[in-house]
């Protein structure tokens, strides 16, 4: 107890005691509430410059500016090292440009986040969807912190796999499935790491087993019917269509894939409906217009074809993969200087996509650049070996140089990689049919091989039967070529598009019993 003097009160010095103490603790507290609220000023701070950045990085994906919004999500990380969402958008980026290693960077700083950590993914890789020409439609939004794992650990697997490193790939879809073995998407994904192995059978179970995992969704019968409209299996992939959009009536997605199978087959018209329908139920999918405007192309709309690529520009402006199909069609249109500033652009943007290089390739044929053409389609193959429309592109580049015999095993390729596509069948047919060299012209072949790549395509497709007309010319059975030259020319009456010269010509041949043969060496045309 306190001592005191005589009158009670304490001692002078033991008033001074606690006035110091009281001064100390103010002159120590006055700091540390100085450095606290310097703290949270900071941290206000931050978040206001993280949130003006990450506008900034929207609006640069918004206009198509992939470096810019790079730039700008990694500005966001070096304030935030734990936003979720810079690590997403800025690796749905790096795919786009093709740079899978930057891309499982991202993916794994993401993963490695606490769960609470982790923003909502939602609609957020509206940028990335361009790096697949099959992704656009793909993501529907994930509410739970667990499907945005599972997403992202799909996305990581299929990045690996990308650069050949497919034990990795599968064991980060392995994990995904662990994780949720009712969500179709990590089936999905799987397929396509099999179709990229080179292995159509494993990749078309998976996407059964999709379906076995959630009857339900039509996520698996879509995917399922667009990986058989790709094999060319167009009759079974309508069938998969047709029940997913029994399961979801308002699929734009389903709607996109059954109208390219409906133009697979030709059937022009109901392939606009369905695309037409796709686009009231999703106006804001590029890839909508790109098929639609495929579409009207092949009717012979040009005008219509190429409103609907300028749109999908317009959405997604300098995404690589809708300038590349602009570029392709504007070679199909015969505008050989616009193809190539688009498909170079393309290919700037993103080197790794072997499809730039293949499309790239077919103009540089049609301006008879043959070395600069092998170049770009022998660095496509490279990119993507298992794929045969290369085979072909190829084979059809080596008839130009006079090497039938490496055409002809080029073609034989494709059509082993693809039995069920008709290019392979329809280009040897052609050349068997109508090659200059006579020691390469096989009649019987030819018909067997037009035969099976019309059966294919329901005798729908004019160039398909008026190589089936050739091949029985060669076969000296006129009457039948003279009917299938007339069913040719009957179906492009039924489109926009003109017969060409040739065609006519080879009619009147058939009907003089004569055969048609491809005129001399450097004259070869595209068929």
């Amino acid at each position: 107890m306190a001592r005191t003097n005589q009158d009670g009160l304490l001692p002078q010095s033991q008033y001074c005691l606690p006035r110091v103490k009281a001064c100390l603790l103010f002159f120590l507290a006055v700091p540390l509430v100085v450095l606290v609220l310097a703290f949270a000023l900071t941290g206000c701070s931050n978040r206001e410059q993280v949130a003006a950045i990450s506008e900034e990085a929207g609006e640069a994906e918004a206009r198509g500016q992939a470096d810019l919004a790079i730039t700008r999500w990694s500005s966001v990380l070096k304030l935030d090292k734990s936003n979720g969402d810079a690590y997403l958008r800025r690796a749905a980026l790096y795919e786009i440009r093709g740079l899978t290693d930057k891309a499982i960077s991202d993916y794994s700083e993401y993963l490695r986040l606490p769960i609470a950590k982790k923003a909502p993914l939602k609609d957020q890789f509206e940028s990335s969807q361009a790096a697949d020409p099959r992704n656009s439609l793909r993501y529907s939004a994930y509410d739970s912190q667990l499907d945005q794992r599972v997403f992202v650990l799909c996305r990581r697997g299929m990045d690996h796999a990308k650069q050949g490193d497919f034990a990795k790939g599968l064991q980060d879809i392995d994990e995904a499935i662990r994780l949720k073995p009712i969500d179709p998407t990590a089936y999905v994904y799987r397929s396509e790491i099999f179709d990229l192995k080179g292995d159509p059978e494993q990749a078309l179970a998976s996407l059964s087993q999709a379906i076995k995992a959630a009857p339900r969704d039509p996520m698996g019968h879509m995917y399922r019917g667009s990986y058989r409209l790709r094999r060319g299996e167009v009759e079974e992939a309508i069938a998969d269509l047709d029940e997913s959009l029994r399961l979801d009536p308002q699929s734009a997605a389903a709607l996109m894939h059954r109208g390219n199978a409906y133009l697979a087959l030709g059937e022009y018209d109901k392939a606009i409906e369905d695309l037409n329908e796709g686009v009231l139920v999703s106006h804001k999918a590029p890839e909508l217009y790109i098929a639609r405007g495929t579409v009207l192309l092949e009717k012979g709309d040009v005008a219509g074809a190429f409103a609907d690529f300028n749109h999908a520009l317009l959405l997604r402006p300098n995404d690589p993969m809708l300038l590349a199909r602009r570029g392709y069609a504007q070679l199909r249109q015969g505008n050989i200087a616009l193809a190539l500033a688009d498909l170079d652009e393309a290919i700037r943007v993103n080197p790794a996509e072997a499809y730039f290089y293949m499309w790239r390739g077919s103009v540089l044929i049609a301006t008879n650049q043959l070395d600069k053409a092998l170049t770009d389609v022998n660095h496509a193959i490279e990119l993507k070996p298992k794929e045969a429309l290369f085979y072909s592109l190829r084979g059809f580049l080596y008839t130009k140089q006079e090497s039938y015999q490496k055409a002809v095993q080029e073609f034989e390729r494709a059509i082993a990689l693809n039995p069920g596509g008709q290019e392979g069948y329809n280009n040897l047919a052609w050349l068997r049919a109508t090659c200059p060299s006579g020691e390469f012209r096989d009649g019987p072949e030819a018909v067997r091989l037009a035969t099976k790549a019309a059966e294919l395509t329901r005798f729908s497709l004019a160039p398909i039967v008026d190589t089936l007309a050739a091949a029985y010319a060669e076969a000296q059975d006129f009457e039948k070529a003279i009917k299938y030259q007339k069913s040719c020319l009957e179906l492009i009456a039924g489109s926009k598009s003109k017969p060409n010269d040739e065609m006519r010509s080879r009619l009147e041949l058939y009907q003089n019993h004569k055969p048609f043969h491809q005129p001399p060496p450097g004259t070869v045309a595209a068929h």
